[in-house]
C-alpha cells in the first residue's frame, strides 16, 4: 500500500492501471490529462481528484505517467520538479526505456517502467489485467515494481538487457496485427457472399481455436490449413482471388503465409507451398 497514487495520462493505460489499482486497495488521489474533460470523467470513476500534472505529481507517492508515448519525456519533464526522495515515477511505455524518466530520478524519486502486456479494453475489467504479463526494469532493485505488479493480479516479465523496440514490435504483431488481420478476414468472407454477421462468427470462432490450440500445442503443433498440408493449387487460388479484390492483401496473404513455412518440416508439403508463395507464381497474383 502506498501514501497515494497520481495517474497522468487519462487514456486506457491509466484507466487501467488505475481500477486495477483501486481493486488492489490503493488510493487514487488524482488525475490529469491533456484534456480537461478526460481527467475529471476517470478522476470520478476511481473517486480521486482531477488535478494539473503538477500538482497530482506533488499529491502522490506513486506517479505512473501514462500518455502517449511521444509525449512522456515531455510530461516527466514538467513533474520533475514536483518529485522528490521517497516518491516513485513509473511509465507504462513497451518501447521506451528508463532513461526518458532521468530529469525524475535526478530528484531522487525512484524510477520505473511496468508495461501491461495486453489490449488495455475494457479498462475497469478486473480479467484486463489479471495474470497478464508485464514487463518491468529499474534502476538497483525492482522489489518494489514487483509488488506494484503482484497488487494489480499480473505476472512481472523483467526487461533488463531487452532491445525494447524489437520487444513492443512481437507484442503489437501479437496482438494489433492480429486485429487487423481479422478485420481483413471479414471483409474477404463478406466479398465472397457470407452474411456480416456470420463472417464475424466464423473469425471469432477460428480466433478462439487457435488461441486455444497454440496455448496447449506450441504455434507449430498448432498449424493447419493449405501451407501446412502443401496443397499448392489452393493457395494458388486464394491469391488470384484476394489479388482480384485487393492487391495489397494478397501480397500481405503471400508474406504472411510464407511464415508458416518456418515452422514445416522439410518435405514434399513445405516444396510444394513454398512454390506457390513465390513473387511470380499464382496465375497472375503479385
Amino acid at each position: 500500500m502506498t501514501g497515494g497514487v497520481a495517474i497522468v495520462g487519462a487514456g486506457q493505460a491509466g484507466a487501467a492501471i488505475g481500477h486495477g489499482l483501486v481493486r488492489a486497495g490503493y488510493s487514487v488521489v488524482a488525475v490529469a490529462s491533456r484534456s480537461a474533460a478526460s481527467a475529471a470523467t476517470l478522476a470520478a470513476t476511481l473517486h480521486a481528484t482531477p488535478l494539473s500534472p503538477e500538482a497530482a505529481a506533488a499529491a502522490a507517492t506513486t506517479v505512473f505517467v501514462t500518455p502517449p508515448d511521444d509525449v512522456i519525456s515531455r510530461v516527466v519533464a514538467e513533474i520533475a520538479p514536483c518529485v522528490g526522495p521517497g516518491q516513485e515515477v513509473v511509465h507504462c511505455s513497451g518501447v521506451l526505456g528508463l532513461d526518458v524518466l532521468d530529469p525524475a530520478r535526478a530528484r531522487g524519486a525512484a524510477v520505473g517502467i511496468l508495461h501491461p502486456v495486453t489490449p488495455l479494453v475494457p479498462p475497469d475489467d478486473p480479467a484486463t489485467l489479471y495474470a497478464k504479463p508485464m514487463g518491468i526494469e529499474t534502476h538497483g532493485s525492482d522489489a518494489w515494481l514487483r509488488l506494484l505488479v503482484q497488487d494489480l493480479g499480473g505476472r512481472a516479465v523483467s526487461l533488463r538487457g531487452v532491445d525494447r523496440t524489437l520487444y513492443h514490435a512481437g507484442a503489437v504483431m501479437s496482438a494489433n496485427l492480429v486485429v487487423a488481420l481479422s478485420s481483413a478476414a471479414e471483409r474477404v468472407l463478406a466479398a465472397g457472399g457470407v452474411k456480416e454477421a456470420d463472417a464475424h462468427m466464423i473469425v471469432e470462432s477460428l480466433l478462439s481455436a487457435t488461441v486455444r490450440n497454440v496455448t496447449r500445442s506450441g504455434a507449430a503443433g498448432a498449424l493447419t490449413g493449405p501451407v501446412r498440408r502443401g496443397d499448392a493449387t489452393v493457395v494458388r487460388r486464394h491469391r488470384v482471388a484476394l489479388a482480384a479484390i485487393d492487391p495489397e492483401l494478397a501480397e500481405t496473404y503471400r508474406l504472411v503465409s510464407r511464415r508458416i513455412l518456418d515452422l514445416m518440416p522439410l518435405g514434399e508439403a513445405r516444396a510444394a507451398a513454398d512454390a506457390a508463395l513465390e513473387v511470380s507464381d499464382g496465375g497472375g497474383a503479385p
